[in-house]
């Protein structure tokens, strides 16, 4: 009996000293958790100068481009998409989607703003430094009896981290 337990107590230490492995929780784990996003604005989107003409659209695309229909476009303020810079995770997948706008002009003239969202069925991986830019287009819908000024408003885009 003696013997017995002796060899009971020898192989509970060696079934603790050589038969634990090492596990892992999300604090011990070698792989860092997701690092949320974070998004800074780097440039507004603009349509630039223009006339209302009979009445019809403005269009910038996601490079930068101008297209006018109906509208007269004049040259004199640069007109751009907007820019955003997405930092998180590096390989983390994002998309984005934008919703439509009022732009008013403060004095009762008023223009609908919608957002471009054929670009936002790609996913674009953050790259190695954990960044990527999203530049957003939109089409402007001017009225023939729009008045001139200075037009404003504000959009709303969600990026989704998958």
């Amino acid at each position: 009996m003696k013997v017995t337990n002796t060899i009971l107590m020898i192989l509970c230490f060696l079934s603790l000293s050589f038969g634990s492995s090492e596990l892992f929780g999300q604090a011990g784990s070698p792989e860092k958790p997701p690092r949320p996003m974070s998004v800074s604005s780097l440039q507004s989107l603009s349509f630039g100068t223009f006339t209302s003409g009979i009445g019809g659209t403005v269009t910038i695309d996601t490079w930068g481009g101008r297209t006018v229909s109906g509208v007269i476009a004049l040259g004199s303020i640069t007109y751009c998409p907007a820019v955003f810079l997405i930092d998180g995770e590096p390989g983390t997948m994002v998309r984005w989607i934008g919703s439509d706008a009022t732009l008013t002009n403060g004095s009762g003239g008023i223009m609908t703003l919608h957002i471009d969202n054929s670009q936002n069925a790609y996913v674009s991986a953050l790259s190695s430094s954990g960044d990527i830019r999203i530049s957003i287009g939109g089409t402007l819908s001017v009225g023939a009896l729009t008045p001139p000024g200075n037009y404003t408003g504000t959009f709303s885009i969600t990026f989704i981290q998958e």
